[in-house]
């Protein structure tokens, strides 16, 4: 985290900033998605497999499912905490940002996203505290999805473990629980961040604005669940009735990365755990293909709809006017 403050107290000319950061986070992006692509294609390849890829270009085409619910959480949070900057604004950043999230260490995520909002004149100190509590809830609702769908499924694994019926029931408590302590949240948050300004401090999230966060979130692992049955289809025939089973894996999968790999992105740990998960409701060697696949696919997506919605929010991917 010192990392980080050193990164954020660069002081570049105002006006200039903003370019300056959007190229390096679209070269440095670039260059890391392109590698994962590359790498993971040829692993892929290696496999002799037949696969049927009509799925895979249907999967990338429905990207935002996962992407702008994701995006509006972020939006509202911001909103939620004073930092009320139109959908616009807070689309194309948060597009921009998505690149370097490809670069181990998660430093440089926050700092790209921290320096391009300094533009729009909000602290560094509310992104920073902002982008550490997205995180948290994302994990947490990630869990809480893999709780209520995965857990209420009919697979062997959960029907072997009959206590673990009364989870889906904990998880909602659980969430009104977070929505009820929202405004404790960010002296959770700070106390992580030592060293933050009095005068530049995130004011607490309301419980509203937690509420829709949250909802926002379940819908954006759910999207990325209906991607990962979408790309399913590329290996083996699911029925619909795995398809909230898939979602909680998903969601499962995801916050396991995004706790036990938060540092280290792009190493595989969401890859692995998903590779594990689906091999309870698949045979082992479809659901390794499916992992490696779906990185594929998201890390293309991630390119293409980045840039596309960054373009569409303003006249240019490399400006960032407000």
């Amino acid at each position: 985290m010192r990392i980080a403050n050193l990164v954020l107290r660069r002081s570049w000319p105002q006006g200039h900033r903003g370019r300056f950061v959007s190229v390096i986070i679209l070269l440095a992006g670039g260059i890391f998605i392109a590698y994962a692509l590359v790498s993971n294609w040829n692993q892929l390849r290696t496999q002799g497999v037949e696969l049927d890829y009509k799925y895979a270009v249907l999967a990338l085409l429905l990207y935002p499912l996962g992407m702008l619910p994701t995006a509006a959480a972020w939006h509202t949070l911001l909103g939620s905490i004073g930092a009320r900057k139109g959908f616009r604004v807070n689309l194309r950043i948060y597009s921009l940002s998505c690149l370097p999230r490809n670069v181990p260490g998660f430093v440089w995520f926050i700092a790209s996203r921290s320096l391009l909002y300094q533009e729009q004149g909000v602290p560094a100190s509310w992104i920073v505290a902002s982008s550490v509590a997205e995180t948290l809830l994302l994990a947490f609702t990630g869990f809480a999805t893999a709780t209520l769908l995965a857990l209420s499924s009919n697979i062997p694994l959960v029907e072997s473990m009959g206590t673990v019926r009364v989870a889906p029931l904990i998880a909602i408590a659980v969430l009104l629980a977070v929505v009820a302590g929202a405004p404790f949240l960010d002296r959770i948050v700070h106390r992580l961040l030592p060293g933050q300004e009095t005068v530049d401090r995130a004011p607490p999230v309301s419980r509203t604005g937690m509420a829709f966060v949250l909802v926002w979130m379940l819908l954006a692992w759910c999207g990325g669940g209906v991607l990962l049955f979408i790309a399913a289809h590329i290996v083996m025939t699911p029925s619909w009735s795995a398809l909230p089973t898939i979602i909680g894996i998903w969601g499962a999968a995801g916050a396991v990365s995004l706790t036990v790999g938060v540092g280290i992105q792009g190493i595989g740990i969401r890859e692995i755990t998903l590779a594990a998960l689906l091999s309870t409701i698949m045979p082992p060697f479809a659901a390794a293909i499916l992992a490696i696949l779906f990185r594929i696919i998201l890390t293309a997506g991630e390119l293409v709809w980045a840039l596309f919605f960054a373009w569409l929010m303003g006249k240019s991917a490399l400006g960032l006017r407000a």
